[in-house]
């Protein structure tokens, strides 16, 4: 196994890169990459693969792909005036001269390959991001035809790459200042970022550009003739291929700044070509932990019908399962989302030789083991998730700071606690999308998304070339507002999370619960002492001319789609103004249809907004909603067949709130909650920083401190999850019957029983587990315990260091654990841990020496930790 070398950041002028600079050169790392002799075919597949790929396309999924590369091959236009076709024709012709060895095919490829005009010879091939597409395309058509080629065609066709990889290395000109006696000329891999001119901003652009520089360098390793060697195009495209996506990828979830629309776009190039390193250096991209995390980041974001999210710019999108199914240990599950895709299949236009030659059909497909809702808040995402079916619920919540926001630039969308809500196999609750660049300010501002409007203004995003709606003095350089997911947790019955953001002076908290993994109660609080005007907004996919109805009746919204709908209902109240308008969105490239949204104003101090938003399949039961008479707050109950759940959000100008449930007065300190009854009886209950809940007269819980409860109460156990201060806090619960066994994830030091209440004395937060036992009063009848804590690989401090750096770690489960540095080139430095642990946490100091005992160099080495089937890694940055 290969790790990639290192992680650089693309701030020129800072500490740490004056630091790798000097420790690697300007080409990071230098010569990591280092090309071998050339060898053809070699960027897809080897000629020993051959055999392999003519037996594949006699059978499915092959064959699929190979009839449309051959009816490809065998409709060639006889004039093709666009250099990209004539490529791509190109790349089909000489796939099927491999597969059939019919010489036909190889005369036409040749021919398209002779003919390309590259821009060096006077063609154009627009924008950067395509140039390298194209030269991408044109070395594998060329590295798959090289056997054949003979005398001055192959010298002409390889003079034709060479001149554009030249060209490449050189730096595309994408501004240029003519000031008379001198024009300036500012080239891609020197592109400022317009926020601040000391730092580069590297996109997908560099990735598709240098990507096809790097396949160019690999089939020409033994060419002679340019300005600068095919080694050196090769170290250019690495360095600028890495720190592009290490510039975009959040190193914590794998968030890709631009959105996972430009992710698959910039892997059109960066796939292909990471598989050529790989096979052609040994340098393994895929094994990069910042690259992993965001391929798992990819696959968490899918939505039930296996495609991704339209957020960003960016269009409802497929990915390519089958390059990621062929490489990763855990392949079958990429497999897996990839087959379950509502267009099948996935493979590009003119990449379905990519899919022969890679995907690997005896990888069997796995549905994935984690989840179904995860929460990603250094990525900005909580995906709300009831099952990884295509009949799945889902919300996807957003709240993007650091990276995950900043370094999405153009292509960021300001929509800072959007949501987009996903079910029955319908989109209900949609983002505004992509258009086309020079139609995204269209769709591309805070009011496009589900956000609350504030006078007017949503969150403020700049506008490249126009001024920043919604910009308050004092918000970042970029106008952009961070913003955070936060206080986070799953159970059987709740999923929570909470959103914090701050834009034109108020400050916002949405609040998330996914009941049951079926519908989603939202609490919107909005803070500052001056009066504002608030627009709480909703674009529902119905209305308008993108297909779908609208309709409402007073504080209820529906949303009706052909096989699902979404309710929207807020409880009635004075002051409320509501409105529709239709809308645009954008699914798809050139797409404007409209849609209706929901606009429910509210003015004031400190408002909050409480909203149930159910999305149902229209042959099921449609529940009943009420907005009920309360003191101290907003509820809302909804009745369910046999249940009944009462939603409710504290106003904060009381100290409590009050409601009448199904079995007398509810009444509660909590913040944001929800009670649960069933034939009259309380089933369940979830609290947001309260100390107690009572109901009918009856405690149900109290503390000694602000925490969070959700429990879920049946008949043979109490179960769920609880958060409080890590300092101690004590949770007294009325359980009737005796108590069993009490398991807790946190830290437990005490379970008593006073006056028939179970007291547990507690820290932190974690999973509880109570089992009970009615036929007994009120009482402990096992000894309680611990459940350890979750796998985790924290960061080593210091970092970067010099002598000793300390290595944390937790495991959850007891078992084998190794904890193991390698070097650059996937080496085994040291075996720090090799034996079993039992659950818990651990520390290991690493003194930068290897298994000899022999110090090694500076540089940048990757820490991996594995225990049982869970993995993590980071990098550690050692200077001697």
């Amino acid at each position: 196994m290969s790790f990639v070398a290192t992680h650089c950041k693309t701030r020129t002028i800072s500490a740490l890169s004056l630091v790798l600079v000097l420790l690697f050169g300007t080409n990071l790392p230098g010569g990591a990459q280092k090309l071998p002799a050339e060898v053809h075919p070699s960027l897809l597949f080897s000629a020993g693969d051959i055999p392999t790929l003519k037996d594949r396309i006699t059978r499915q999924p092959y064959s699929i792909w190979w009839k449309t590369v051959l009816d490809r091959a065998n409709s060639i236009p006889t004039s093709i005036a666009d250099e990209r076709t004539k490529a791509r024709y190109a790349k089909s012709a000489a796939f099927a001269f491999l597969m059939t060895d019919d010489t036909v095919y190889a005369e036409k490829a040749k021919e398209l390959l002779l003919d390309m005009k590259f821009p060096p010879r006077g063609g154009d091939l627009g924008e950067p991001h395509n140039e390298g597409e194209v030269v991408a395309i044109y070395a594998v058509a060329y590295d798959m035809l090289h056997n054949y080629l003979q005398g001055s065609p192959l010298t002409e066709i390889r003079k034709i790459l060479a001149e554009e990889a030249q060209r490449l290395h050189k730096g595309l000109v994408i501004f240029e200042v003519n000031l008379g006696l001198k024009k300036i000329k500012l080239r891609l891999h020197e592109t400022p970022d317009p926020r601040d001119p000391g730092t580069l901003h590297l996109d997908n652009w560099h990735v598709r550009a240098y990507g096809g520089l790097g396949l160019a360098a690999m089939a020409l390793s033994d060419y002679t003739g340019e300005d600068n060697s095919p080694q050196q195009w090769s170290d250019r495209a690495f360095d600028l291929v890495t720190r592009s996506l290490w510039h975009q990828i959040d190193d914590v979830d794998g968030g890709y700044a631009e959105g996972p629309f430009y992710m698959r776009y910039a892997a059109d190039v960066y796939l292909p070509y990471m598989f050529a390193l790989k096979n052609l250096t040994g340098v393994d991209l895929f094994f990069d932990p910042q690259i992993q995390k965001m391929h798992h980041w990819s696959l968490n974001q899918r939505m039930p019908n296996g495609r991704r999210p339209n957020t960003e710019d960016g269009h409802v999108d497929d990915w390519y399962g089958h390059y990621l199914s062929a490489v990763y240990p855990n392949g079958g599950v990429h497999r897996w989302d990839w087959e379950n895709n509502v267009n099948g299949l996935y493979t590009r236009e003119f990449s379905e030789m990519d899919a022969i030659a890679i995907f690997d059909d005896a990888v069997r497909a796995v549905e994935p083991d984690h989840g179904p809702t995860i929460f990603m808040p250094e990525a900005g995402d909580a995906v709300f998730r009831s099952d990884w079916s295509e009949d799945a619920v889902y919300m996807l919540l957003r709240g993007e700071h650091g990276t995950a926001r900043a370094q999405g630039l153009g292509h960021e969308h300001p929509d800072e606690i959007s949501f987009i809500l996903y079910g029955g196999r319908e989109m209900l609750a949609l983002d505004a999308g992509y258009i086309n660049f020079i139609n995204h300010n269209k769709v591309n501002r805070g009011g496009n998304h589900n956000v609350i409007m504030v006078d007017g203004q949503g969150p403020p995003n700049i506008i490249v070339g126009e001024g920043v709606p919604g910009f308050e003095k004092g918000a970042s350089i970029d106008g952009g507002k961070d913003a955070f997911i936060e206080e986070t947790f799953t159970s059987e019955f709740v999923d929570y999370a909470e959103v914090r953001a701050r834009y034109s002076g108020v400050d916002i908290r949405r609040n998330v619960m996914f009941v049951d993994k079926t519908y989603f109660v939202m609490g919107d609080e909005l803070r500052d002492d001056a009066s504002h005007t608030y627009e709480w907004r909703l674009h529902g996919h119905g209305g308008g001319n993108g297909g779908g109805q609208y309709e409402r009746k007073g504080t209820l919204a529906k949303w009706i789609r052909p096989k699902a709908e979404l309710i929207a209902f807020m409880p009635p109240q004075d002051g409320l103004v509501i409105s529709e308008k239709d809308m645009i969105h954008s699914f798809d490239y050139l797409q404007e249809p409209t849609h209706t949204m929901l606009q429910v104003e509210q003015s004031g101090k400190n408002v909050n907004f409480l909203t149930i938003l159910y999305p149902r399949e229209v042959a099921g039961t449609v529940p009943r909603f009420t907005g009920l008479t309360v003191s101290g707050g907003k509820v809302v109950q909804m009745d369910h067949e046999n249940v009944t759940d009462l939603s409710w959000l504290h106003s904060p100008a009381a100290t409590n709130i009050q409601f009448m449930g199904p079995d007398g007065v509810v009444e509660s300190d909590a913040r944001f909650g929800l009670v649960r009854y069933n034939a009259e009886k309380i089933s369940g209950f979830n609290v947001q920083d309260g100390k107690y809940l009572t109901a009918g007269g009856k405690e149900i819980f109290n503390t000694n401190h602000t925490v969070d409860v959700s429990l879920e109460i049946a008949s043979k156990e109490v179960h769920g999850f609880v958060r409080g201060p890590e300092s101690g806090y004590k949770l007294a619960l009325n359980i009737s019957g005796a108590v069993g066994n009490v398991n807790f994830s946190g830290s437990l030091t005490d379970v008593t029983v006073e006056k028939q209440t179970l007291v547990l004395t507690m820290a932190g937060q974690g999973y509880l587990n109570i089992s009970r036992d009615h036929s007994a009063p009120t009482a402990v009848l096992a000894d309680w315990n611990l459940v350890p804590t979750k796998f985790d690989l924290l960061h080593n401090f210091p970092n970067p260091f010099n002598a000793h750096t300390q290595i944390a770690y937790s495991v959850a489960q007891t078992g084998h654990t190794e904890l193991v540095i390698f070097n650059l080139t996937g080496q085994i430095v040291r075996t720090l841990v090799d034996e079993v642990n039992v659950a818990g946490n651990y520390q290991i100091t690493w003194d930068g020496k290897d298994n000899a005992g022999v110090y090694v160099g500076s540089g940048v080495y990757v820490c991996k930790l594995n225990s049982g089937t869970t993995a993590d890694s980071h990098r550690l940055l050692l200077l001697q």
